[in-house]
């Protein structure tokens, strides 16, 4: 994390900034709780025919591509530069429905997402 432009984020206000970063920390296993579930749902629905189900799987792609797009402001925000980049690469994989994309980089932003909030925990 580069805590210069994670300050900034939080207009040198140390306090706050150390707020975001407990937060995002905190909420990081519930998000991703929410993104596994909604790649599992994308999976399973891949081969829908009914007007019912394809509005479901409509839902799950938006909800994919909003969370991913939060993630990677709240992260480049924070001056986790890498880990928004990576974000920012799920959030365009869930823009272009590229199932297979998400599959394959999901396990690296979930790793590096685990480091980036366990040295926050650190602190």
């Amino acid at each position: 994390i580069c805590v210069q432009d994670g300050l900034r984020y939080a207009d040198e206000d140390k306090m706050f900034y150390r707020e975001l970063l407990t937060m995002f920390a905190k909420q990081q296993e519930e998000r991703q709780k929410c993104l596994e579930e909604t790649l599992q749902g994308l999976r399973e629905n891949q081969d829908t025919s009914s007007e019912k189900e394809k509005e479901s799987v409509e839902k799950l792609w938006k909800t994919w591509v909003t969370t991913t797009h939060a993630l990677k402001g709240e992260a480049r925000g924070l001056g986790a530069a890498e880990l928004g980049e990576l974000f920012y690469l799920l959030e365009l994989s869930g823009r272009e429905k590229n199932l297979s994309q998400m599959e394959k980089l999901l396990p690296e932003t979930l790793e590096h997402w685990k480091n980036v909030t366990d040295g926050i925990s650190q602190l």
